[in-house]
Formats: structure tokens, sequence, C-alpha cells
């Protein structure tokens, strides 16, 4: 039997509940209308947000700017602070507050005789060790004794007078944020030290000079007298063996007194230059020439070569010239033992004029008295009168030369006589 089939039929849809749909619906369009508004909210925040980040960026490239500027404008200024400080003929010493050296120049490396490894990173009382009354500048940079002090510090050097240092310690003022106690500032004043000497000893020769003619020409007279009856009494008493030894001894002594007399009034009177252009060899050439027979009584050995020596020209009285390395020449003849040597050397002078060395090996000048060997009537020898470097010094003197002297005991001495650049005169 076959199966019957029943047709079901479907359910009709259930009635849409309107009571629950609106508020829904209600609730939605809410949901929206927030939702553009916090996309309104988000998009002005974003906007600003865009803005302040404009402006940040705006405020952090100028500041960039400004910084590179400054950058570039310090490392300006410290290559420019690094070129003095390299440049300077001061020398000059940075010092941190633990005493150790932190930057030094050239000039404190060739003043203390010390290469740079030798002084940055090393303890300052190093440095400074062996330097009488250093221990002021210790002090003065570690807050004692006030904000300066200065000691002066004669150098030794291997040949000649020492040389004058002038040492100055200057305190850091607070507030220091870098860690530098101060500076040690170093000045050669050698140079200076000369010119003040020279200076003074022009003004003690030119008053000396006066009261030496004034003396000179009272005693010229007189003297003039004596010898006239000191000849004419040795006359007399020739044949006399008692008598004329004594008569003979008159005479001689009043040829000294004259010769000195003579010799003091050529250091004294004003001298008449006739300036000409003159070759420094050819007064040297001549000068051997004068020189000839003391230097073969000494058996002293010359050491010039004429023809080697450069043309060396200069304004100058060429005779006077001859006086003052004829004057040298002797001098240094009278400082040695038999078999010296004696050597004269022409070179040119960093300032464009010209030096003469005259170097002699014989028995040196003590040093305490190198300063008075210029004073007239200051000698070392029994029978030196004492003017013949006077006359040097004022002959120089008129040249608008300057002399210069070392000397070491039993070693030599060597005067140089510096000589300005050649210049035109009128009628020259």
């Amino acid at each position: 039997m076959a199966a019957r089939l029943t047709q079901t039929t479907p359910a009709p849809p259930a009635p849409h509940d309107l009571s629950t749909s609106a508020p829904t619906s209600l609730r939605m369009r809410q949901a929206m209308q927030m939702l553009r508004g916090a996309e309104h909210k988000i998009a002005d925040a974003y906007q600003q947000l865009g803005a302040e980040v404009q402006r940040l960026t705006a405020e952090l490239d100028s500041s960039n700017l400004e910084l590179r500027r400054n950058l570039a404008e310090r490392e300006k200024m410290q290559a420019i602070l690094i070129s003095t400080l390299q440049s300077l003929t001061i020398g000059v010493l940075a010092v941190g507050q633990d005493g150790v050296v932190i930057v030094a120049n050239p000039a404190a490396c060739e003043i203390f005789r010390r290469p740079l490894e030798q002084i940055a990173t090393r303890h300052l009382e190093e440095i400074l060790d062996g330097i009488p009354d250093s221990g002021q500048l210790l002090l003065t940079l570690q807050g004692a004794g006030g904000g300066q002090s200065r000691i002066a510090w004669s150098q030794p050097v291997d040949q000649g007078a020492p040389r004058q240092i002038e040492l100055t310690a200057v305190r850091s003022l607070p507030p220091s944020d870098i860690h530098l106690a101060g500076l040690i500032l170093a000045e050669d004043q050698t140079h200076l030290r000369r010119l003040e000497h020279q200076a003074t000893l022009r003004s003690r020769l030119t008053g000396m000079g006066e009261i030496a003619m004034n003396l000179a020409h009272e005693i010229r007279n007189p003297l003039g007298s004596i010898a006239l009856f000191a000849t004419a009494l040795e006359r007399e008493l020739e044949g006399n063996e008692s008598l004329a030894p004594m008569a003979r001894q008159i005479v001689a002594g009043v040829k000294s007194l004259e010769h000195l007399v003579a010799n003091t009034l050529e250091f004294a009177r004003p001298r008449r230059m006739a300036m000409a252009r003159v070759n420094l060899k050819d007064v040297i050439r001549d000068t051997l020439v004068y020189l000839e027979h003391p230097l073969e009584q000494h058996a002293i050995q010359v050491q010039y070569d004429h023809e080697l020596q450069p043309d060396a020209w200069v304004s100058a009285d060429a005779e006077q010239l001859r006086q003052v390395f004829l004057n040298l020449g002797l001098n240094a003849i009278q400082a040695m033992d038999d078999g010296g040597k004696l050597e004269f050397l022409i070179q040119a002078d960093a300032a464009g004029g010209w030096e003469v060395a005259v170097r002699d090996n014989g028995v040196g000048i003590p040093r305490e008295l190198i300063e008075r060997i210029f004073d007239p009537f200051f000698t070392t020898r029994d029978k030196g009168s004492g003017i013949g470097l006077a006359i040097v010094h004022s002959i120089l003197q008129a040249h608008d030369a300057r002399i210069e002297v070392e000397s070491r005991v039993a070693v030599g001495t060597t005067f140089r006589v510096v000589f300005p650049a050649y210049r035109q005169f009128e009628g020259i």
C-alpha cells in the first residue's frame, strides 16, 4: 500500500515587533551621529596635531640652524684662539685645578726647552723645578697670595750671558666651570734688558765722557811743561849712571800719561763722521795688516778668508771702523797666551744688517765683570788703560750699531758687532 504523502504548510512569518525595532534604529542613528562627531573631532585634532608638528619642526629647524651657527662661530673663535696662541711670542701654559698643564704653545716649549709631550699632561711643579722662587707662582694658582704674581728667572745658556725670563702666574676668575686654575706666562726679556742696559751705559758714558774731557784738558797743559822739563833733564843727566835712569823713567811715565790723556780725549770728543758706503770685509782685511806684527809676536793664528767672506755693505766711517776692529783685535791678543787663535767672521743679521764676530780662545771674562768692560778706565790688566773698549762703544754708538759680548772663563770671548741695514745718506 503506497505511502501517503503529507504536505506541510510553512508557518506564517511572525508579526514584526514594533515595540523593539524603533528604539534600536534610534540608537543606531545616534551612534552614527556620535561616530561622525568623533570623526570630526579626530580630524580637527589631527589638523591641530599636524599644525603643532609643523610649528615644532620649524622651531627645531630654527634651533638647529642657530645651533649650527653658534657651533660654526665657536669653531671659528676656537681656530682664532688656537692660531693666536700658536703665534704668540710669549709662552703660555694653561694649568688645570689638579696642577697639570692642559695646553702649551710653541713659545712656552722654546722658553722651557722642552718638547710639547714633555710639558702637556705634566705637573706644573715638574716644569718649574729648579727655578728660584717658583713656589710663588704655584701658590697663586692655588688661590693663595692674590690673583697674580711675577718672578724673574735668569736662565743659564750654553754660551754667553743668561737669558732673562719673566714668569707670571694669573689665577682664573671664578666661577670656573672648565677646571682651569689659571695661566703661566713666560716672556723672554733678554733683548729688552739689553736695550735698557745699553741706554743706561750710553747715559753713563756720556756723563763720564764730559768729566774725562774736562779732566784731560786740565792735565794736558801742565803735562806738556813736565814733558819738556823731563826731556831737558834727561839730556842734562846723560852719562850720569846714578841719575840718568831716573830721568828716563820720568820721561817714560810722562809719555804714558800723554798717551792716556790722548786716549781720553779720543773717547770723549764729539765724533765727526765721514760717512761712506763701506764693505766690512775690506775693513777687516786692512785691520789685519795693522795687527800683523803683534800677531806674529804672540804666535797667534788668524782665521779669516777674505775671498770667502760676503760683501757686507754698510754706511760708515771706514777709518773709525778700522779703529773699532783694531781695538778688538788688540784686546783679543792681550787675552791669549802665545799660540792662540783669533777669528773674524762676517754674516748676515736677521734684521737685514750685518754682524761681525771677533772670537778668541783666551782667558775669558768673568760673568760679573761683563757689564763693566765698556766703562772708561775699567780694566782687568795691570798695564791696561781701560779706554779701548769705551772708544769702541762710542764709535759704534755713533754708527747706530751695537756690540754684544759672550765669554766663558778659560774658554774664550766673542764680541759681536751688529750693524743696521745699509741706508743711503745724503752725499754718499
